[in-house]
């Protein structure tokens, strides 16, 4: 062996413990708020700066922790929520505040007040000796330089944007997950969200107040409420309709004995009970609550509580779908997505007076000796047929006019990154307008400039609004939100490293491709030729940005060969 064992120091024992319960700042905001729910608050005030890497402040009205319990509350292994092993497999509280107060505490500059019974008392783990303060009811936690001590977990950290979002969702999800509960988030002084509780409200009424204060009034038309009570499983809720889906799951809330979790049954389960209403990559919206007893969950298979096992994955699951299906049995159930020969064809030709019985007009592989010359066939949907003529040179051109803009996108996408300069856009007649979630609108704005440079002009218009102004030709699409939405998914799910940045630069690009690529689009002669002219300067380019072929050579042999090596295996199947 290397050296010899020994044991840990307590430091270093809460930092490991901290790598796994907090992740980012995202992380503390929800261990915090979750110990306010516990404590039976009714107003919780969470506030943040930078991101939550400055400073997480949350503050509540629940009960405070009297001189005692405060000097304990940095303790590794200290906690209020179980005694024994048996109360490990029943809690029903969201967390153990002692143990994620010290983990958070051993990984940045906390100070704690709190007051019981009208006498307060603050501690910080810089100064561990309690001290007298005016604080009359409830907790505040303070956490100031979030990781300062491990500057490797703050380096792979993500964007202050993608950051942001990633708390304001979570937020937002605590927030649909206790209704009664008045909650207000304020970043960087900015507030972002501020809902009233009112316990004098039936759970179906604060619900749908919830879920208009959070989602947007908008959201409501799209939406069905449903709810179910027979045991042991309670669900109430909002189901998304047809017509409301989304191409991520960003819009599914779960909440689990109002534990906001992710359960990936629970996803595939509701998906399912939609069948073929839905196309196989969308994603149903979903805001559900599910009240069901402890011993049928199990909520300690993730560090920080994010996900939850079923006992009865079968019988959970049966539910759901008869709950979807009821829903929407009236509406139709078969989702059609057209194949490409089924596809209304578009020819566009040279001239009016072209047709196939006056096909002879332009002779394929002729003798002509022209030095290259193009004499364009016909277009059928985005394929392109020409004839390329030059000297001892003669073949038919196809070429996917979808695969060739898409690697001119990308090109133009790339090449403004790196010079900053703006592409070319075309303008609307009028701005395309439409709502976001919350949390999509910060992570926006933290990128106007960059989704600018990748051809998108776009402004914040409102609070949960944005509108767009400009997009590069090869964008232009009927379902602009969902371009946005996935870009912005995408712009998530990255850090703020070089090296990470280069390759989130060309992943994006690549998305946009593959957006521009899935539009059902036809193009015009004039569009065609456009586009080849462009292709004509890059020189010879054969394969798009996800690898697909642009164009395909045919010579008058290489015609041959496919025929006749159609007729070959045509006479070998019936010899045998």
């Amino acid at each position: 062996m290397s050296g010899d064992i020994c044991l840990l120091s307590d430091e270093l024992i809460n930092q490991i413990a901290a790598g796994e319960v907090i992740e980012s700042p995202t992380s503390v905001v929800k261990e915090l708020v979750e110990n306010s729910l516990d404590a039976d608050a009714k107003k919780i005030q969470i506030e943040i700066s930078g991101a939550g890497l400055l400073l997480i402040r949350v503050s509540d009205d629940g009960r405070g922790m009297e001189e005692k319990n405060l000097k304990m509350a940095l303790v590794r292994h200290a906690t209020s929520k179980i005694k024994s092993l048996k109360d490990l497999h029943k809690v029903l509280t969201m967390g153990f505040r002692g143990e994620a107060l010290a983990s958070i505490a051993s990984i940045s500059k906390m100070k704690i007040e709190s007051a019981f019974d009208n006498v307060g008392y603050s501690i910080s783990n810089e100064n561990p000796i309690l001290e007298r303060v005016s604080r009359k009811a409830g907790t505040q936690v303070e956490v100031r330089s979030l990781f300062y001590n491990v500057p490797v977990r703050k380096k792979f950290q993500k964007s202050l944007g993608a950051l942001t979002a990633e708390i304001i969702k979570t937020v937002h999800s605590l927030a649909l997950a206790n209704p009664f509960v008045a909650f207000s988030l304020s970043v960087s002084d900015k507030k972002i969200l501020d809902v009233k509780g009112d316990s004098s409200l039936d759970f179906k009424t604060a619900f749908t107040l919830r879920v208009k204060d959070v989602l947007g009034s908008s959201s409501l038309a799209g939406l069905h409420y449903v709810e179910d009570f027979e045991a042991p499983l309670k669900i109430q809720g909002f189901l998304g309709d047809v017509n409301f889906i989304k191409s991520n799951k960003k819009s599914q809330f779960l909440m689990v004995n109002q534990r906001t979790v992710y359960s990936h049954m629970v996803s595939e389960a509701i998906k399912e009970g939609y069948g073929t209403r839905i196309a196989e990559n969308d994603y149903p919206v979903f805001i559900l609550n599910l009240f069901i007893d402890s011993s049928f969950i199990d909520v300690n298979v993730h560090p920080q509580k994010k996900q939850i096992r079923f006992c009865e994955e079968d019988f959970i699951r049966d539910r759901l779908h008869k709950i979807v299906e009821k829903t929407f049995e009236k509406e139709a159930k078969v989702f059609i997505s057209a194949p490409c020969f089924q596809k209304e064809a578009n020819f566009s030709h040279v001239d009016s007076s072209f047709s196939f019985e006056s096909f002879k007009e332009v002779e394929l592989f002729s003798d002509q000796k022209v030095k290259n010359e193009i004499r364009e066939i016909a277009i059928f949907n985005e394929y392109f047929l020409y004839e390329f003529l030059a000297y001892e040179e003669k073949k038919l051109m196809v070429v996917d006019l979808k695969a060739a803009s898409s690697y001119l996108l990308f090109e133009d996408a790339l090449k403004a990154i790196e010079n900053k300069t703006e592409p070319q856009l075309q303008n609307f007649s009028f701005p395309i307008v439409f709502d976001l979630l919350k949390e999509e609108v910060v992570l926006l704005e933290n990128n106007l400039k960059n989704l600018l440079l990748l051809g998108l002009e776009i402004r914040v218009v409102g609070e949960k609004t944005i509108a767009i102004d400009s997009a590069s030709p090869y964008l232009i699409s009927e379902n602009m939100k969902n371009l946005v939405s996935s870009i912005l998914e995408e712009i998530e799910l990255f850090g703020k490293t070089e090296k990470q940045k280069a390759v989130f630069e060309k992943k994006l690009a690549q998305k946009i491709c593959r957006f521009a690529k899935s539009r059902k689009k036809s193009y015009t002669m004039d569009e065609a030729k456009a586009i080849l002219s462009r292709l004509d300067k890059n020189g010879k380019i054969n394969f798009d940005p996800l690898g697909e072929r642009i164009m395909i050579e045919l010579a008058e042999d290489d015609l041959a060969k496919l025929f006749s090596n159609k007729r070959g295996e045509a006479c070998r199947i019936s010899k045998e």
